[in-house]
């Protein structure tokens, strides 16, 4: 059996941007003086990771004056313009559903905060297996959540495509055995990312036929 595994910000939700502005914010109110480079050094990271990628940029930093903030920044930005979806998700999961392919979702985000995308853009019967970021449990470019998702598929990690936006987690997925699509979001395309990255597509669209075709190759 082989299955499909997704990213969440920046694949299926064109959320990233609008996480960044949070950080961004966040910091200036904060005093932090955190960089654009800085929260895009970050993404597919836990908010545990996190912490300490912005501590080093800023000694002053506390996770614990940070995030509530940031968050609260984050959710007025969404009830502003709702949860953004990417272009042609809908139709790709439609479609991967009816090759009889099961779905997993594995992110960094906390499963609060994925079951409120998923709840608000009618996706929480999508996936049958869902990996959020836990303090206790290796973050992406760690292969643990892509293993961990896998095993609650049922499925092998080499018979596993994984499509993501971000260095870290392609990394994840290739320590994880597993074949990577890169959907470009916020982060481009490069080629020192080629070791980590099988295929690169400019978006959805494209997938079902690379899924099919990567499968009967395999």
């Amino acid at each position: 059996m082989n299955a499909v595994i997704f990213d969440m910000d920046g694949v299926l939700f064109d959320t990233e941007t609008l996480a960044l502005k949070a950080a961004l914010r966040a910091s200036e109110a904060l005093g932090y003086g955190l960089t654009e480079e800085d929260v895009l050094a970050t993404l597919g990271m836990t908010e545990a990771l996190t912490d300490q990628v912005y501590h080093n940029a800023c000694a002053a930093y506390e996770p614990q004056a940070f995030w509530p903030v940031c968050n609260d920044s984050l959710r007025a930005l969404l009830e502003e313009n709702g949860v953004p979806i990417k272009p042609h998700v809908r139709e790709t999961l439609v479609a991967l559903r009816a090759q009889g392919l099961p779905l997993g979702l594995c992110s960094s985000s906390p499963m609060e905060r994925i079951m409120w995308y998923l709840q608000s853009t009618g996706l929480t019967d999508v996936f049958q297996a869902i990996t959020a970021g836990r303090s206790d449990v290796p973050s992406k470019p760690a292969p643990d959540m892509y293993l961990n998702t896998a095993a609650a598929l049922g499925v092998a990690p080499q018979h596993c495509l994984v499509v993501e936006d971000a260095p870290l987690g392609l990394r994840a997925a290739r320590r994880a055995g597993m074949f990577t699509v890169m959907v470009p979001d916020l982060r481009p395309y490069t080629d020192d990312l080629a070791p980590d990255c099988d295929r690169v597509l400019d978006n959805l669209k494209d997938l079902p036929a690379l899924v099919q075709e990567v499968f009967v190759c395999r």
